[in-house]
């Protein structure tokens, strides 16, 4: 081991001294004049977004220089900005909730093919600002990302000055992250600038983290989906801007460090909060990341986070203990549709949430693509074509595919199909009655997770089918009541998957059904059959009481698990 971290350690060190020697510029590398003939002839739309919020007094010199309401966007006006309200952008979100927010909606609203950012609180602002950061995205095709550099003094309440002792969460936290996790970033100066330009084709990619970490976790993304060589820094000068008291630091460090942690899979249940000794109370760390805009605008974005997870491909990809009222461990289970789309960029982020192990509940005839079944055809009306990621290749990213078919093959014969659509068609009690039959001939399928989850230390698990509804739905039923969940919350989190009934693909679903013939022209037929009403798991949970008792008995005596393997279960399943 210790050879192989030493030639891994010399690789990393060889790249950062390649990228020390060709991507650090300083500001006066590049002339205004140069790079507006550059502009011009390439047609090349520029788009400067400045965070605002309470910095009326520094706002307006931040924008003459370069070229919540409150009273800053007056100043920002003045000085020849166009102003954008957060609460204006992406309404369904809520409430902006911090700069990376700010930013994301930013740039949301916003073309141009290069986008800079800069920060609104600088008491200093000077060209070479702007200038630096463009130069080398306008220069040189190969970059991809910029950021700035800066000396910083600190300032203090007294006047006094000392020189390079600003940046006090860069020296303290990130820099010493950036060294551990990924050394070829360690050479950034200033990885926490606010001052930073891309392209917007990769900003568009990019995860946004709502609050602090949107700098660090920006420039990690940016570095694992284009490599060193793509991203530049540039010398700007000084920066001078307001300095918080120390104490006011400690939730921006909190913040910064659980960005980075969940790049490396190691967020721990619970990290949403922070204890304050000297408040005697807990105060909220953000942990919300906005999704790539180019995923947000598919609408697949477009779900509460958490509980749900972009995972790009992927439909209804959600942690069934992100809840909060769930009361299940965070980060243990997943649940999704169909991942047979799965990107390279989906796959990273499974790798991310330390995902082992992949249970399949499908039957083989969905995935083999076979058309015809003892001489009746077959085509499942919601599976999508097969991508070479998942599951021809999702070995080679570690990750274990486990096949748990819920239903023998002769469960998809025409007439037991049609069977199972009438009574889905029927609402509430027919899919009472569906589930019933899911948890009487799944049992084969229930216990290979159930008998993972027993582990000392089971790792985290995704559970699909096809529509990631129905199958799954039951499924995290059960494990949610041996966490000793309650019937509301269960039912609400079955109820998620009704946010995708009205979107795209919702709607190419019942097109499909309507063209079906026992079910054309039965518009109310088709809808029940799209949906996932709360109603339609609060049946199937008072009719699982009536046959079964308590999810104990339905564990040892349908499942055939003892107390012993139930005891391990509830306790890896309930938060730490």
């Amino acid at each position: 081991m210790g050879d192989v971290g030493s030639v891994h350690s010399h690789l990393c060190q060889e790249g950062l001294s390649h990228w020390l020697e060709k991507n650090r510029f300083a500001h006066t590398d590049f002339s205004i004049r140069e790079l507006a003939v550059i502009v011009r002839e390439k047609h090349v739309k520029i788009t400067v977004l400045i965070p605002a919020k309470e910095v009326a007094a520094t706002i307006g010199d931040v924008i003459k220089k370069v070229s919540p309401i409150d009273r800053c966007w007056c100043f920002a006006k003045e000085a020849g900005a166009q102003v954008l309200q957060r609460i204006d952008i992406a309404t369904e979100l809520g409430p902006s909730k911090g700069k990376g927010d700010a930013l994301w909606r930013g740039l949301l609203s916003t073309g141009g093919d290069i986008v800079a950012f800069l920060d609104g609180d600088t008491e200093d602002p000077v060209p070479a600002h702007l200038v630096g950061i463009l130069g080398p995205l306008i220069m040189f095709d190969n970059i991809q990302m910029v950021r700035a550099c800066f000396d910083r003094p600190f300032k203090a309440q007294n006047g006094c000055v000392s020189p390079h002792d600003g940046g006090r969460v860069t020296e303290l936290l990130a820099r010493p992250v950036l060294n551990r996790h990924w050394p070829e970033l360690a050479g950034f100066r200033q990885p926490l600038a606010g001052e930073f330009s891309a392209r917007r084709s990769l900003l568009e990619k990019l995860h946004f983290p709502v609050g602090y970490g949107v700098e660090i976790g920006t420039l990690i993304d940016a570095y694992r989906l284009v490599g060193l060589n793509a991203l530049a820094e540039v010398d700007i000068g000084q920066r001078q801007n307001v300095h918080k008291h120390l104490r006011d630091l400690t939730i921006m460090a909190g913040t910064i460090l659980g960005t980075a942690e969940r790049r490396v899979g190691r967020e721990k249940p619970g990290t949403e909060r922070m204890f304050i000794p000297w408040l005697n109370d807990y105060q909220n760390i953000d942990t919300i990341e906005r999704p790539p805009i180019q995923i947000y605008r598919t609408g697949q974005g477009k779900y509460p986070s958490p509980p749900f997870v972009i995972v790009e491909g992927v439909r209804m990809f959600r942690d069934i203990g992100g809840s909060p009222v769930s009361g299940l461990r965070k980060g243990l289970i997943f649940r999704s549709g169909d991942p047979s789309t799965m990107t390279q960029l989906g796959i990273a982020r499974l790798i991310e949430l330390g995902i082992e192990r992949i249970y399949d509940l499908r039957s083989p005839i969905e995935f083999e693509g076979h058309h015809s079944v003892h001489g009746t055809s077959h085509q499942c009306t919601l599976a999508s074509e097969t991508s070479p990621i998942y599951p021809d290749r999702i070995r080679d990213f570690g990750i274990e595919r486990v096949i748990v078919p819920v239903f023998a093959d002769e469960e998809w014969h025409q007439d037991r199909r049609d069977s199972r659509l009438r009574q889905y068609a029927c609402a509430t009690e027919g899919y009472a009655e569906a589930y019933m039959h899911v948890l009487r001939s799944g049992t084969k399928a229930f216990l290979p997770i159930f008998q993972h989850l027993a582990q000392p230390k089971p790792s985290p698990i995704l559970v699909h089918c096809t529509a990631g509804k129905d199958r799954t739905g039951v499924t995290s039923m059960l494990i949610m009541l041996l966490a000793g969940c309650n019937n509301d919350s269960i039912a609400d989190e079955y109820a998620l998957n009704d946010l995708d009934s009205t979107r795209t693909w919702g709607v190419q679903v019942t097109r499909r059904l309507l063209a079906q013939p026992g079910l054309r022209g039965k518009v109310d037929a088709v809808e029940n059959v799209v949906r996932a009403r709360k109603s339609y798991m609060l049946a199937t949970l008072q009719r699982f009481k009536q046959e079964f008792g308590t999810i104990e008995a339905y564990c040892k005596v349908i499942l055939g698990l003892d107390d012993s393997a139930c005891g391990n279960i509830k306790k890896n399943l309930l938060r730490s």
